[in-house]
């Protein structure tokens, strides 16, 4: 770690902190978010196994008023969220909560947690949401008191989230975007990048992205059946497997989990490994 952790404060109660994390370009840093009341703190995601930054933890969560932690939740289990929860809870001796579709990749010392459940602290309640698409036991955060979602790997602050095979679900994943935009929230905090101050419009602008994405796939398929290498090649002409081997293999999984769903609404079909746009169907 190059430099102290200095939290943001969100909103009452409530801070982020940006943790240095081996996760995917362009960002370098999974955020954790701190919900402090009364002397008591939660953690939402811990991305970081780093010895330094917790080393550095109990003196940062001190300095906002923790004085105990009773709990850490997970927005999901990909590393780049939860590497550091053993070490964590080690050193911390706290409750680690999971959705329990995610609950299968910790030991067995990690809680269920389910849609609409509620962790309190004090006289503050954090209710979970299963908002599955990145992966099936996504979890998002909202936090009535601030009007803030926390909401993990659903979306970033900036480009897109990746959903893919065998774990992402594009119908699944703009479903939970529908969802998310029924509450009236102020923020949006995202598990990279910075805070969201503008919910209904990013929202919106992801869920477009994949829309947009889905229709560069049936423009493909219109008129020529094709292998999901062949896709790839029309839909991200600027990719060069030679050049990027494992960006080509994660843009033509994520193309996979495009073609499930239109395969599951009729759209397409597949047969031999070749992919061809149903005629007739808009």
């Amino acid at each position: 770690m190059s430099a102290p952790l200095v939290p943001e404060r969100v909103a009452a109660h409530v801070w982020r902190l940006a943790l240095p994390s081996r996760t995917l370009p362009p960002f370098d840093h999974t955020n954790s978010y701190v919900i402090a009341a009364g002397g008591e703190g939660l953690l939402v995601d811990l991305g970081s196994d780093d010895p330094a930054v917790l080393a550095e933890l109990p003196q940062l969560l001190a300095g906002l008023g923790v004085k105990a932690v009773s709990a850490l939740l997970l927005t999901h289990t990909h590393p780049d969220h939860c590497v550091g929860v053993a070490a964590f809870r080690a050193r911390f001796g706290a409750s680690v909560y999971v959705h329990p579709l995610e609950q299968r990749r910790l030991p067995a010392w990690a809680q269920p947690l389910g849609d609409a459940q509620t962790v309190a602290l004090g006289a503050l309640s954090v209710r979970a949401l299963h908002t599955p698409g990145h992966s099936p036991g996504h979890l998002a955060f909202w936090l009535p008191w601030a009007e803030v979602l926390l909401v993990g790997d659903l979306l970033a602050a900036r480009g897109s989230t990746w959903v893919g095979v065998p774990e992402g679900d594009v119908a699944a994943y703009l479903a939970s975007l529908t969802r998310l935009s029924a509450l009236p929230s102020r923020l949006l905090a995202p598990g990279h990048g910075e805070l969201v101050r503008d919910p209904a419009r990013r929202l919106a602008e992801v869920r477009q992205h994949r829309l947009e994405r889905e229709a560069q796939v049936l423009t493909a398929l219109a008129s020529e059946t094709l292998l999901v290498a062949e896709l790839r090649a029309r839909v991200y002409p600027e990719l060069h497997p030679e050049a990027h081997p494992e960006l080509a293999e994660m843009a033509e999984r994520s193309l996979q989990a495009h073609l499930i769903k239109l395969q599951r609404e009729g759209r397409v079909l597949e047969r031999g490994g070749r992919y061809a746009r149903v005629q007739g169907v808009p």
